[in-house]
């Protein structure tokens, strides 16, 4: 939590420049590196977003090896491959951001594959969820729907303490307006 409380101001930041849900970005940098700037991957993405450095460059955010540049281009790109994407698609906020989540990990092209096979099979192409997550599990293996799936649970998690904190500070402030 020590590390959600000090990097949630920049998540807010950055989510809120480019429209997207601040918790999921936390949750993609928390399965990306535990929120950890220092981390490296062996084909070396680096920080927070785990961004390669072409990628960071791409963005025009700043040098990736600082916090909050790492950060705004992590946020940037997600929202770059929504638009480039997935924005014309008729597919709610949620599952945009998830299939963008699976590009990141897995390439925009296959993603785009699989929801092709996916409505050839008679599922919902627009739904990543019991829908595009099933053929990606049997066409391409599981890394990709642990990726998503890692990514929706950290967000849910983030979410239920988002709304503890919320009512304790209800309650709270019920308390001493009441006292």
């Amino acid at each position: 939590m020590e590390k959600f409380e000090k990097l949630v101001g920049l998540f807010r930041k950055y989510a809120d420049k480019y429209e997207l849900d601040y918790l999921l970005m936390m949750a993609q940098g928390y399965q990306e590196s535990r929120l950890d700037q220092n981390a490296k991957s062996r084909v070396g993405a680096l920080g927070v977003m785990q961004l390669m450095p072409a990628t960071g460059k791409q963005m025009k955010t700043g040098n990736i090896r600082e916090l909050e540049p790492n950060i705004h281009a992590g946020v940037k790109y997600t929202r770059h491959v929504i638009d480039h994407y997935f924005k014309d698609e008729p597919i709610d906020d949620l599952n945009r951001t998830l299939f963008a989540f699976a590009s990141y990990n897995a390439g925009p092209g296959r993603v785009r594959g699989l929801r092709k096979a996916t409505k050839e099979a008679g599922l919902d192409s627009n739904v990543w969820f019991n829908n595009v997550e099933l053929l990606a599990a049997k066409k391409i293996g599981s890394e990709t729907v642990t990726y998503v799936s890692n990514i929706f649970k950290y967000y849910v998690a983030y979410k239920l303490v988002q709304e503890e904190e919320e009512a304790r500070r209800k309650k709270k402030d019920s308390l001493q307006g009441g006292g």
